[in-house]
């Protein structure tokens, strides 16, 4: 096992654990608990925010569990993993909307001033968008279109970054102009992580499709960060939104279960090579 896989491991795991933790958090809530942990019991449109950001940590639990197993599955070459590989890009395309509708729902609840329709219909073409590309894919992948080679990841991976750099583009244009004027200097360095984050959404789009365009050649080492993005996105939500949450799963339970995986994975590559060198048997 090599560094690369060994790092996605331990990353990959940690996502599972903290998305599952805030997913089971809003389960017990039934919708009182936001994507970042924020509890409210508030309605109306309120709740939208909590059914979007629970269908999002929903998608970015499943989505670290799935690169997760891939990982393993790719350590026996015996194994197939077109099964993962499917599910894994149906929740990449889930992401571009249901960012975009989270950020809609949340600085429509902010109270900033009326929000134009068209911003509305902008997320209605990119959930539709995002589901023709992916049927289409999915299609071409399982020969039930007949397509030249090579189309359908192409267009996948394309299409992909696009649709990450509009959902970072719509966040960052919603938010500096819709959203309320921030009071207090928490609020100030929230927004201003926020646009970050969405500036970095933008960003990190462009790679992903010169990529697949062939023009550019990324990293394993940037390949897991790109995949590790929506744990940024949660740290910022849950530390300026909840603070207890974001020290209860991730300070306390999430970086004990780390530094447990850390010494169990260190035991399993060291000691057994060792242990061979000594005559154990009776």
């Amino acid at each position: 096992m090599n560094l690369v896989r060994l790092t996605a491991l331990l990353i990959y795991t940690y996502g599972a654990f903290s998305f599952g933790a805030m997913f089971v958090l809003w389960l017990r809530q039934m919708g009182k608990s936001g994507w970042g942990g924020e509890r409210d019991s508030a309605s109306g449109s309120k709740r939208a925010v909590e059914w979007v950001g629970g269908a999002l940590t929903l998608v970015s639990f499943l989505w670290f569990v799935g690169s997760l197993l891939l990982v393993l599955i790719e350590l026996d070459p015996r194994i197939r993993s077109w099964a993962v590989q499917s599910i894994l890009l149906v929740l990449a395309y889930c992401f571009p909307p249901l960012i975009a509708h989270t950020t809609y729902v949340e600085v429509r609840t902010d109270g900033g001033g009326p929000i134009p329709r068209r911003w509305r219909w902008a997320i209605a073409a990119l959930y539709l968008a995002c589901a023709s590309v992916t049927i289409f894919c999915l299609l071409g992948f399982y020969d039930v279109i007949a397509l030249p080679q090579g189309v359908a990841a192409r267009t996948a991976g394309v299409s992909m970054g696009v649709f990450f750099s509009l959902a970072g583009v719509y966040s960052v244009a919603l938010i500096s102009r819709y959203s309320c004027r921030p009071k207090t200097v928490s609020q100030r360095t929230s927004r201003r992580w926020w646009l970050a984050l969405f500036a970095i959404l933008f960003v990190m789009g462009m790679p992903i499709t010169l990529a697949n365009l062939g023009w550019l050649q990324l990293s394993d080492f940037v390949e897991v960060g790109l995949r590790s993005l929506p744990l940024a996105f949660l740290f910022i939500g849950t530390y300026f939104g909840n603070r207890f949450e974001f020290f209860d799963v991730f300070i306390k339970r999430g970086l004990a279960l780390l530094v447990s995986i850390i010494f169990l994975t260190a035991y399993f590559v060291l000691v057994p090579s060792r242990l061979e060198r000594f005559p154990l048997d009776w």
